[in-house]
């Protein structure tokens, strides 16, 4: 059977007693099973068990997931789907026409960094050419900066020589410091097939490009080093390689750029 699922964030009340309790309600109309997962706790709970809802632990604004999967799976998620743009932000909605138009998928200004930060992100078609590591740098620097992006590629090239990039789970984390690029960016690139980057620990489908100013803040080394250190926890890593939704990934990496 096909496993459905609806990707949204929680609010300032994180998961209220009342909304909880209609969640498990609608679950109960349907056979289908129906597992809430908190992606930024890393927890799930059967969503028709109070107990199991309530130790997922969710805190305000954290990432979650609506896991659907039975006989009735499709219905279910329609129903849900509501729900959930009713109750929180919907951060990933495949079926507009059953509900109308959802609420505008903007992140709330909790999930922003104490620093202004440039967001990229870049999907290559299933039949693009991006057979090397020097492409895809090409790419993340274009993305990165529209004024010097060679100058912004060699950096990365530069940083790549001393010994690549890959933090293991199949992500690799190329990252700079320069001059030419006056404000935090984040290039994201999935890639449709994995790619040789050159290192022992394997070859790479996700792309997180980082850039820094010359004089990077406090806040901003703070940040990308939580980045760091997440990309090194394989269950976190799992889950940005097997989202397919822009805002949902954006989303995980925000949350995880400001809170460990």
């Amino acid at each position: 059977m096909k496993l459905r699922s609806i990707d949204f964030m929680l609010g300032e009340q994180a998961l209220p007693i009342q909304a909880l309790g209609e969640l498990r309600k609608l679950c109960g109309y349907f056979r289908s099973v129906v597992v809430l997962y908190n992606l930024s706790r890393r927890k799930r709970g059967d969503a028709q068990h109070r107990l199991q809802l309530l130790s997922v632990g969710s805190q305000p604004w954290d990432i979650c997931q609506l896991q659907i999967e039975g006989p009735d799976s499709e219905l279910a998620e329609m129903v849900l789907t509501e729900f959930i743009n009713e109750h929180f932000c919907l951060l990933r909605c495949l079926r507009r026409s059953f509900i109308g138009e959802p609420k505008a998928p903007a992140l709330p200004t909790t999930l922003t960094p104490p620093f202004e930060l440039q967001f990229h992100y870049h999907r290559y078609r299933q039949d693009a050419l991006y057979q090397n590591k020097a492409t895809i740098l090409a790419t993340a620097s274009k993305l990165i900066t529209a004024n010097f992006p060679s100058k912004l590629l060699q950096e990365f090239e530069k940083r790549e020589s001393v010994s690549a990039t890959v933090m293991g789970n199949g992500i690799a984390l190329p990252h700079v410091i320069n001059e030419w690029v006056p404000q935090p960016a984040l290039a994201v690139i999935p890639l449709p097939q994995a790619c040789d980057w050159g290192s022992r620990l394997g070859p790479v489908s996700l792309i997180l490009a980082l850039s820094l100013p010359k004089r990077p803040s406090r806040e901003m080394v703070q940040a990308f080093a939580r980045l760091s250190k997440a990309t090194l926890v394989p269950a976190f890593c799992q889950q940005l390689l097997t989202c397919d939704s822009p805002l949902l990934l954006q989303a995980l990496l925000r949350r995880t750029l400001i809170s460990d």
